[in-house]
């Protein structure tokens, strides 16, 4: 039984993507036997200014996390957003998980600060052959072919769906209504391409003529309304910050669920819409194309509207089998036994 620090920063601040995986993360690691301890941004911070909460996390990982894994006795400590502790990285216990090589690719165009504190964190780790994880096989098999982490142990924790499953059995029987609409499971990010989802949505007759629900910008939907209004959209509403049971019940009531990418690390959307039983549209990208199943349907811009009428009209799909948790319990145990 090996004790763990898991450092998930912007729980509670973001809702989605890495908060969400570190979470469930941790209930694959508690049912290996660990126990785990979270650390997140205090609660007072979470009002302050972007910047300054950003400035917070670095000197958080960089200098809270190991003096409280030094002062707790942890035998393993978790990094899972993409970057990590230099100081960490001097023991044998740290694990940097990664999600996407996005900020090193931007190395051959432009180079932000974020992007050099993660590219900078990373290579220290690697160069030191810590532990490394992916959290999909998209992912891995990039990384297995970087050369800077060949002398790093490589694992694979992918994504896992162990609260949605349980929140799924809580509301078995939950009514649904009568409401047609689909749901766009989006975000603020490059990848997203939120304004680019959205002219093809607008060009597309079939889908311009039912309600669409936007999940996933809570916390930009100024942002999202001025391209929407720019785009002269009015069937489109981008919904707030939901809670957990607020989100269930949206995929669940909806007539399908809308993926659009660029580019992800693992994919995670695709599988939501699939386990809540509804059909998924998603851009062709490698991390969606590994989650296909026959109520998958991939698109590229010419396609699109053809694709978007097909999943709306299989509606009522069977449920969705999740491989991933025997997998990460697997890999987590291979970790736990390696050091």
């Amino acid at each position: 039984m090996k004790k763990v620090l898991l450092f998930n920063f912007y729980k509670g601040i973001l809702y989605r993507g890495i908060p969400i995986y570190s979470s469930n993360l941790i209930t694959a690691l508690e049912k290996k036997g660990c126990i785990v301890n979270e650390w997140s941004c205090p609660k007072f911070a979470h009002k302050l200014p972007r910047a300054i909460i950003d400035v917070l996390f670095v000197f958080c990982e960089q200098v809270i996390v190991p003096i409280l894994t030094i002062l707790g006795q942890y035998e393993k400590v978790i990094y899972p957003y993409n970057s990590c502790s230099l100081i960490s990285a001097f023991s044998k216990k740290s694990l940097l998980i990664i999600h996407d090589f996005i900020p090193n690719k931007r190395i051959k165009t432009r180079l932000s600060v974020s992007a050099l504190y993660i590219v900078l964190t990373q290579r220290f780790h690697a160069f030191l052959k810590r532990d490394v994880a992916f959290v999909s096989a998209t992912t891995k098999r990039i990384g297995m072919n970087v050369n800077w982490l060949k002398e790093c142990n490589v694992y694979l924790f992918p994504n896992s769906f162990y609260q949605l499953e349980a929140k799924l059995t809580q509301n078995s029987d939950q009514k649904c209504n009568t409401e047609s609409y689909a749901v766009l499971i989006s975000g603020n990010g490059s990848n997203k391409e939120f304004d680019h989802a959205m002219h093809l949505w607008k060009r597309c007759t079939y889908a311009t003529s039912h309600k669409l629900k936007v999940i996933g910008l809570g916390s930009y939907r100024e942002w999202a309304l001025n391209i929407l209004k720019e785009l002269e959209i009015e069937n489109v509403q981008v919904l707030p910050i939901l809670t957990d049971d607020e989100l269930l019940s949206k995929l669940k009531n909806a007539s399908m669920v809308w993926a659009h990418s660029t580019h992800e690390g693992f994919g995670r959307p695709v599988i939501e819409g699939r386990i809540c039983g509804k059909s998924v549209l998603a851009s062709n990208i490698s991390a969606f194309r590994e989650h296909r199943d026959e109520s998958v349907y991939l698109y590229d811009d010419y396609s699109f509207c053809e694709k978007y009428q097909l999943a709306y009209v299989k509606n009522d799909t069977a449920g969705y089998k999740i491989k991933y948790h025997i997998i990460l319990e697997e890999e987590i145990e291979k970790w736990l036994l390696a050091n």
